[in-house]
């Protein structure tokens, strides 16, 4: 049995971005919303974002199943978010519609110029 070291890397580097994604909403929601907070969190927040797509997209599935698998549920939280009374509305359009149009960029250059190959 042959174990590619590689793979159990690159698992490793994703688990590691995807806890450091949950510590993001952690401090997002623990702290609410402030200019100045928000300001350093929104674009931490992308970069993990688009890292994690980055290395987890598969460009053998189509947009919306790739999508809705990898941040369907971050999505989801910020939807539900927006029927809370307290919330900024504004910030959670930013935020989805941030997560949309990077995750359109990046299935378009992976499937279309082979951007990474994990």
């Amino acid at each position: 049995m042959v174990i590619n070291l590689n793979h159990i890397k690159m698992k490793n580097k994703i688990l590691k971005i995807f806890l450091a994604t949950i510590v993001y909403c952690i401090l997002g929601a623990i702290f609410g919303y402030s200019d100045n907070l928000q300001d350093l969190l929104l674009p931490t927040f992308m970069v993990l974002f688009v890292l994690i797509n980055l290395f987890m997209m598969d460009k053998n599935k189509g947009f919306i199943e790739n999508f809705l698998t990898l941040s369907g549920l971050i999505s989801l939280g910020f939807i539900v978010g927006l029927f809370f009374k307290d919330s900024y509305k504004p910030l959670i359009f930013q935020y989805l519609g941030l997560m949309f149009i990077s995750s359109i960029l990046i299935y378009y250059l992976k499937k279309n110029y082979n951007l990474i190959n994990p």
